[in-house]
């Protein structure tokens, strides 16, 4: 299982976590790496504060899977 897959594209590079359907992008590997841990880090603080009963379908497989990866 691949946890990251950094790829470039035009100017571009995209590091891309298909689990957490999360792509960070930047003008090294390293920036897009960094930016990629920025957006799982908000969407983490976001889906921990909604409640379980008010989601559905893809949010709430992500809420589990945040839930279970980093907490």
């Amino acid at each position: 299982m691949r946890l990251v897959k950094i790829y470039r594209k035009d100017d571009l590079f995209f590091a891309e976590n298909e689990n957490f359907v999360i792509c960070g992008t930047g003008d090294t590997p390293e920036d897009s790496l960094q930016d990629l841990c920025l957006h799982i880090i908000h969407f983490f603080e976001y889906y921990k504060k909604i409640d379980k009963s008010k989601l559905t379908g893809d949010a709430l497989r992500l809420k589990e899977l945040y839930e279970n990866l980093l907490i």
